[in-house]
């Protein structure tokens, strides 16, 4: 709402900090007046409205029955939303597509401008640093020790920082374009950050080729390179491995725990500590874990891209990179498990919006694998034997094969996705029901996410007891009252399991699980054993002889 009321705890209200209605009408109907509650009803609307039905039946016929003009002259138009209550965003109905396309241009420059501050604060001094010895002989003697895990260690610090600086520059552009739902919101942050991530990797990969040509100069300073005489190419794959891993798949998301929850953490704790003008609600919003958010869609692609460059550059070692990109995807899946149960917020993901994006964002892997076949399928490296060493990246016919392969690939894979996946997939159940039973279960509703719902219910209404503004983990203040839909209603807390408690009870579950799956089959095998056995048994026998003689025996009677 645009106005502060003096006399009314609308801040409590939406912070779910105070169920007004548990303290009876009698406050209510005392402290707002006339003039109050005239602004709250002069706020100005979007011109949308959410319709809650009780049955799906009923959406369903709604969808098929015409609507009358608003007003008798205003066209309405009726739209099946696929989203939840949870992930409506309800201030975004007041923007118009052209305001939020200003928002994306806007956000756009600015994550360039931050994308400068860090290449030149951050990755350009490692860059010179990195320069400053690349064309020197017997560069690489030193990346074999202490140095070359020194300097691994510094890219991924670098690595790091530059994607949490891209993050959060994203998720702030993301926010500002105002979306009407969470999904819509995710997925244009995800997408900008593939894109910013893309770009950073490029500027990653010049500096690689840089580093591989002063690898190749140690033909000029020992004789072991003399004997090696490494090709643009092997000093390529020698470079990029040294890239890739573990400065690149591995180290930013072992840091991450650190950067994103740790030092935050401590830092606001201190704060809160040390700041007597920090009250409880502001002390509450510092230490509330974040949303949780889908970003690790473009980092797995983005790592799966890279190592797909290998194909290019080698056939023997392949297997040794994926199996340490498959260990660094299972410490990304472990660390994004934990974090989503014990670090994150309530995170609620209504659409497949962002799946159907990640399949999108698929064909950029797949179309350099597109490439790496065209490679190969022209004789790969024993083509490139054929090359001058120094040669590897000159114009050539085969490179233009190979660009247009991934071209081909990709708009043939964009096509696929756009017109014949939607075909093929299959529709999900349709549940049946009521809106009451579902309500009952889940705190969140059409009607308690919406704050000026929420105000209306309190001070026009005058609801006892009123609709509370929901704010995850403040379950506890709803309160049920049928006459306004509200069902859902838990006042006893619920402690929340230890770590090692939960840890403990899927071991347990586990165990349980592979006792009764034990049980089927030892069940299972017995009736085989035992159907074999009365199949065998002289009984079984005599009774098939004499149903045998039987039809004899019928045949001799007149």
């Amino acid at each position: 709402a645009p106005h502060r009321f003096c006399h009314l705890d609308v801040e409590g209200i939406l912070l779910g900090e105070s169920p007004l209605g548990a303290q009876g009408t009698d406050r209510l109907e005392r402290d707002h007046t006339a003039e109050e509650l005239k602004e709250l009803l002069e706020l100005q609307t979007t011109g949308c409205v959410f319709a809650v039905f009780k049955h799906r039946s009923d959406l369903d016929r709604a969808l098929k029955t015409p609507l009358l003009k608003f007003r008798g002259e205003h066209e309405i138009s009726f739209q099946h939303l696929e989203c939840d209550a949870a992930t409506v965003l309800w201030t975004g109905f007041s923007t118009t597509i052209w305001e939020r396309v200003g928002h994306v241009v806007k956000g756009i420059l600015g994550m360039g401008v931050i994308m400068l501050v860090w290449a030149t604060c951050f990755y350009g001094p490692y860059a010179y640093y990195v320069m400053s010895w690349t064309r020197v002989a017997g560069a690489s003697q030193g990346m074999h020790d202490w140095g070359g895990f020194m300097q691994n260690i510094l890219l991924g610090l670098v690595i790091t920082i530059g994607n949490q600086a891209v993050y959060a520059s994203c998720s702030n552009t993301a926010e500002k374009c105002q979306f009407t739902n969470r999904d819509s919101r995710d997925t244009l942050n995800v997408v900008l950050y593939t894109f910013a991530v893309t770009l950073n990797t490029i500027f990653d990969l010049a500096l690689v080729s840089l580093m591989a040509h002063g690898w190749q100069q140690d033909s000029g300073l020992d004789e072991e390179a003399l004997i090696r005489n490494p090709s643009m190419q092997h000093a390529l794959f020698v470079q990029l491995i040294g890239y890739i891993y573990p400065g690149t798949i591995l180290i930013p998301f072992v840091i991450e725990p650190l950067v994103t929850v740790t030092i935050p953490f401590y830092l606001y704790m201190w704060i809160i500590r040390s700041r007597k003008e920090v009250d409880r609600v502001h002390a509450e919003q510092l230490m509330v874990c974040p949303p949780f958010d889908l970003n690790r869609y473009g980092d797995i692609i983005i790592n799966m891209a890279l190592c797909s460059l290998i194909f290019f550059l080698t056939s023997v070692n392949i297997w040794w990179l994926f199996i340490q990109l498959s260990s660094a995807s299972l410490i990304i899946y472990v660390w994004d498990h934990y974090k989503y149960i014990r670090e994150s917020q309530r995170t609620m993901f209504a659409s497949q919006s962002m799946d159907v994006c990640g399949q999108y964002l698929m064909v950029m892997p797949c179309s350099i694998l597109a490439g790496a076949f065209a490679f190969k399928f022209q004789g790969g490296q024993a083509m490139v034997k054929g090359w001058d060493r120094h040669e590897f990246f000159a114009v050539r016919v085969e490179w233009i094969i190979v660009i247009g392969a991934i071209i081909v690939h990709a708009i043939l894979h964009l096509l696929i996705l756009r017109f014949v996946v939607p075909k093929l997939a299959q529709e999900s159940d349709v549940e049946t029901d009521p809106y009451e039973e579902v309500a009952k279960n889940i705190c969140c509703n059409w009607f308690n996410s919406n704050p000026v719902q929420c105000l209306r219910s309190a001070h026009h209404f005058v609801n006892d007891p009123p609709h509370v503004y929901d704010v995850p983990g403040k379950g506890h203040l709803h309160m049920a009252n049928h006459e306004i839909h509200a069902y859902y209603e838990a006042p006893e807390f619920e402690e929340e399991h230890s770590l090692f408690q939960e840890a403990l009870s899927e071991v347990r579950e586990t165990l349980e699980y592979v006792k009764q799956e034990a049980k089927l089959a030892l069940t299972s095998l017995k009736q085989s054993i035992k159907s074999i056995g009365s199949a065998r048994s002289p009984v079984s026998s005599k009774k098939l002889a004499a149903e045998q003689k039987e039809p004899e025996d019928a045949d001799l009677t007149p």
